[in-house]
């Protein structure tokens, strides 16, 4: 203690019960005063107060330690909007230092947040009494980033410690990103970026909800036609590249405020809303059905598909979504029955229509067990004599209820519901237990005869379709150079390669092969010598009107040119004896139709071969 000047000093002292207590003590030099003669010390404890600033000192340590090492952002922004501090975790957000921060206004650090950081603060102080608060933004950092943040604000300005607001940050972007992914996959297709039909079927209804007749709203339907051909010939990742490109050209023809979705394998909905009335969707339909008709390439080959349309109008102001897509569906299958690749409008009658579909489809799935269809004949002639050389066999539905159904019912049904592998089989054995019958009751009058039977894609594609036909050919003894198979033209755009080394076997088995419908496809007479028909059928659609003379120069022109090949002709159709004349005069051998024979049951045919068109004949054979 210095005389005269009196300074304080803390001291810790140990009381008698073993515990520390702290004072502060002051020493005043009174030796020389005779009434004191000694050091006055005047101490007063203090140890609440040393004990607050040991856990200030501790707070702001442990505060230091948590803030340095935490992923989390923790920002001190003071009543200003002025950054304090930063911790060290900000620069992997931010793209700063944190020292680069300080003193900068929120608003800077945050750029292009859109947060009024005056109004949030002021908010955070006045709910619920300073409580923290949580705040969610965007933000673009120093890199250009976007970057998403979930901070809580807390008023600390009270604590000697901190001393401003707390913004606790979490950087939130990769979990946004998260979120709007399942967003989309839960509206949206995976294979095409389309929206999927829950998402399409919410626009529709919320359209057709806000609509009072001032515009026109329609549901269009597109479905690609023998799609599945293509996926059981070139394969589900070539199928799944021509989705995607068409729903680009889809996307492609559409204006503002479309939209278009996948609702299925192959279907396709677009959604329209337009002022000018429904020609003007109609024309757009038609635009969409030639643009999807395009070539497309795929791996370098070039692969042409169609697709059907269906329109609905919301003509009574009362359907929802979902009735428009129903509505819509049902005139697509009318398009699809009505020769594909074209559109059909939505009329009421057409509900009965799909309903008795529905009612045939069930049909279908028992017709072959309970023994329904039954196969007719029409004779292949030769024109110069008019007698019979050969057959086709063609199938009939004996329907219980609505008495004989053609083909172009129920064929449609089979390949949509794939019955058509095994109903092809059972045309193909029928067809050949007929002609053994024929053979052995008939004896000459049908030991020329050739039959023919028409082959789906389905069953080309079929590993087992070759084992099967030469079973039934040892079964029924009928010759293998006695069969004809038939293929349509369109089959031939899939799985060239496949397809050829089937038609191989199927040849090394003795029988021949033919191309129908020739000229309806996408393929050309090339087609003839690279995969070796021995047979060619000209399709009724150019003998019918061969008097005009375009048709004459197309039919000259395939009659001319198969012959080089080595190929044979048959025309399809023939209803007139004048087409019959021109056909001899053209160089045609062959040919079918009512002129000669509508197709028969196998009795009546039977008797057509030892009638005047089955005399004994020495013609050419198909």
């Amino acid at each position: 203690v210095r005389t005269g000047h009196p300074e304080a000093t803390e001291l810790r002292l140990r009381h008698v019960a073993g515990t520390y207590h702290w004072f502060e003590v002051v020493g005043v030099d009174l030796r020389t005063d005779p009434n004191i003669g000694g050091v006055v010390l005047n101490a007063r404890e203090v140890g609440d107060r040393k004990q607050a600033e040991e856990r200030l000192v501790l707070s702001e340590a442990r505060f230091k330690a948590l803030v340095q090492h935490s992923t989390d952002l923790v920002v001190v922004i003071d009543s200003h909007g002025r950054v304090r501090y930063a911790s060290p975790s900000v620069s992997e957000v931010q793209g700063e230092e944190p020292e680069e921060l300080l003193e900068r206004m929120a608003e800077d650090v945050f750029r292009e947040s859109g947060v009024d950081w005056h109004h949030a603060l002021r908010t955070a102080v006045a709910e619920d009494g300073g409580a923290a608060r949580v705040l969610e933004f965007g933000f673009r950092n120093s890199d250009g980033e976007w970057r998403n943040i979930e901070t809580t604000v807390t008023d600390l300005r009270n604590e000697r410690a901190v001393g401003g607001f707390v913004l606790n940050a979490r950087d939130i972007t990769d979990r946004k990103k998260m979120e709007q992914r399942l967003r989309f996959q839960a509206t949206h297709d995976e294979l095409t970026g389309l929206a999927n039909r829950s998402l399409v079927l919410d626009e529709l209804d919320g359209i057709l909800s806000r609509n009072h007749g001032a515009t026109t709203v329609a549901a269009i339907f597109l479905d690609l036609d023998d799609f599945k051909d293509v996926n059981d010939s070139l394969g589900h990742a070539v199928g799944d590249q021509l989705l995607v490109m068409m729903a680009d050209r889809i996307r492609s023809m559409l204006s503002f405020g479309d939209m278009a979705a996948r609702i299925g394998g192959d279907e396709f909905l677009v959604v329209l809303e337009r002022g000018h009335g429904e020609r003007d969707i109609t024309d757009l339909c038609d635009q969409l059905l030639t643009t999807i008709a395009s070539p497309y390439e795929i791996d370098g080959r070039q692969l042409s598909v169609s697709a059907s349309a269906g329109i609905a109008f919301d003509h009574d102001r009362t359907a929802t979504g979902e009735i428009l897509l129903r509505n819509a569906d049902t005139a697509m299958y009318r398009s699809k029955r009505g020769g594909k690749h074209t559109t059909t409008v939505f009329e009421p009658f057409m509900h009965t229509a799909s309903f008795d579909r529905l009612e045939l489809r069930a049909d279908l799935a028992v017709a072959l067990d309970d023994d329904q269809f039954v196969a007719h004949y029409q004779p292949i002639v030769d024109l110069a004599t008019g007698r019979i050389t050969g057959t086709e066999a063609l199938v009939r539905w004996n329907h219980p209820r609505r008495g004989l159904l053609g083909p172009n019912v129920f064929i449609p049904l089979a390949e949509e519901t794939g019955q058509i592998g095994r109903l092809g089989h059972w045309v193909l054995e029928r067809a050949c237990t007929d002609m053994a019958a024929w053979r052995s009751g008939l004896g000459a009058a049908a030991d020329h005869l050739t039959m023919s039977v028409n082959l789906s894609v389905q069953q080309l594609h079929d590993d087992g379709l070759v084992p099967a036909v030469l079973e039934v050919l040892d079964r029924t003894g009928v010759p293998a150079d006695r069969l004809v198979l038939e293929i349509t033209e369109s089959t031939l755009i899939t799985d060239t390669d496949k397809i050829r080394d089937r038609m191989e076997q199927l040849r090394a088995l003795g029988l021949r092969l033919a191309i129908d419908d020739f000229g309806t496809g996408y393929s050309s007479l090339g087609y003839i010598q690279q995969f070796a028909f021995d047979v060619l059928k000209i399709d009724r659609t150019f003998v019918d009107g061969l008097e005009r003379f375009t048709n004459q120069r197309i039919v000259t022109a395939v009659i001319e040119l198969a012959k080089e090949l080595g190929v044979r002709t048959v025309a399809e159709g023939i209803e007139q004896e004048l087409h019959a004349e021109l056909l001899r005069d053209l160089g045609c051998t062959l040919g079918q139709g009512y002129l000669y024979s509508r197709p028969v049951p196998a009795a009546e045919f039977a008797e057509l071969l030892v009638g005047p068109l089955g005399a004994a004949v020495a013609a050419p054979s198909v």
